[in-house]
C-alpha cells in the first residue's frame, strides 16, 4: 500500500512539473523571441505599404497610427503592444511589395559610439513553396538608444 502511495504521489509530482514547464514556455512566447536585444514583436507578411521603409517609433501616438494603419483592413485589429517608451522604442521594417515566400527579420549587425547597424534579411518559408506577392512587415521592440540606426536591406 505504502508503494502504491508514493507511486500516486511521484505521478501527480512530475504532472505538476511538466504544467510549470508548459507555463514557463507559453510566457517566453508571450514576451516575443529575443535576438540581440531586440525582441520580435510581430511578423506579418501584409503591411499595407508599398514601398520599403524602416520605422523608428519612440511615442505612443507614433505607435498607434502606425497600427491603425495596419488594421485598416483587418477583422479584427492586431492589438497595440505594452511599450515603455521611457526605456524602449520600436523598430518596424517594412519590406514593401515583394514576391518571394517569407517574412523579414532584423538583427543588430554593429554597433558603435554613435550609430547602431540593423541587417534585413529575409526568413525564408519551408512550409510553403509558393511564391505570392505580399507586404510583409516585423516589428521589434529593442532599448531605448539616441543613436542613428541604419538598416542594410539583403532581400534578393
Amino acid at each position: 500500500m505504502k508503494q502504491f502511495l508514493a507511486l500516486i504521489s511521484l505521478v501527480l509530482i512530475s504532472c505538476n512539473g511538466q504544467k510549470k514547464a508548459a507555463v514557463e514556455s507559453d510566457n517566453a512566447q508571450e514576451r516575443g523571441v529575443e535576438t540581440n536585444n531586440m525582441v520580435l514583436i510581430l511578423q506579418e507578411p501584409d503591411s499595407s505599404f508599398d514601398t520599403v521603409e524602416t520605422v523608428i517609433i519612440k511615442d505612443a501616438k507614433r505607435l498607434k497610427s502606425f497600427y491603425s494603419k495596419i488594421n485598416m483592413t483587418r477583422k479584427p485589429g492586431i492589438p497595440i503592444p505594452e511599450v515603455d517608451f521611457s526605456k524602449e522604442m520600436i523598430v518596424i521594417q517594412c519590406s514593401g511589395v515583394v514576391s518571394q515566400d517569407g517574412l523579414p527579420v532584423l538583427s543588430i549587425l554593429k554597433e558603435t559610439e554613435t550609430k547602431i547597424i540593423l541587417s534585413s534579411n529575409f526568413q525564408k518559408n519551408t512550409i510553403h513553396q509558393t511564391r505570392t506577392t505580399t507586404r510583409p512587415f516585423c516589428i521589434y521592440k529593442m532599448p531605448l538608444s539616441e543613436k542613428n540606426i541604419e538598416i542594410e536591406t539583403n532581400f534578393e
